[in-house]
């Protein structure tokens, strides 16, 4: 038997496990809705946490392995909506998510499971870079910055790889003539 068994810091680690486990599947209809409304980095980024998401959750089932903790959990089902809506909606679970993490962190404290602590005080790190990448993308959409740049930028087509220097992202690639969706600002972070 696991022996967080029987104690708060199990049925804290299981509630939040069941709510990774809905935000990842969220994350994965978020992305749809951002391929349709011409977001193709937006939804990369909704995959990319998803999967980071499903990484965190398997971490936990093994904390809780062999658990037999039962939980009550209120959760509010949001209507999916246009990007704009899932990232103001994501950043919303997120910080949710957060909250209760920190509270379950210092629960395994209390209770001596200290392995579990520490991965929660790091997941919720993460969902606080999280928090910060969905309140930009907001932004960027809002102010009308997704495809348009006070300056200079390089642009790359997702999709072929054509680089090209301006203001804005063209309409359409000349290399591979998919649509403005496709370009994002290069990142040069290797």
């Amino acid at each position: 038997m696991n022996e967080i068994t029987g104690t708060d810091a199990e049925n804290a680690l299981a509630e939040i496990f069941f709510l990774k486990s809905q935000i990842i599947l969220q994350y994965v209809y978020f992305a749809k809705q951002a391929r349709k409304d011409g977001y193709e980095q937006m939804a990369a980024i909704f995959e990319e946490t998803s999967e980071q998401c499903r990484s965190h959750a398997k971490t936990l089932l093994r904390l809780l392995e062999e658990s037999t903790s039962r939980v009550d959990l209120a959760y509010r089902i949001p209507a999916l909506g246009d990007t704009a809506t899932n990232l103001s909606q994501s950043i919303e679970l997120e910080t949710r998510l957060m909250t209760l993490m920190k509270t379950a962190e210092n629960m395994c404290l209390a209770e001596g499971f200290k392995r579990a602590a520490t991965k929660l005080k790091l997941f919720s790190q993460i969902s606080s870079f999280y928090i910060r990448r969905f309140t930009t993308l907001l932004e960027n959409i809002r102010e009308g910055r997704v495809f348009i740049k006070e300056q200079k930028v390089k642009w790359i087509c997702r999709k072929c790889g054509l680089i090209y220097e301006s203001e804005r992202a063209l309409h359409n690639c000349p290399g591979c003539e998919h649509p403005q969706a496709w370009f994002e600002v290069l990142a040069e972070n290797w």
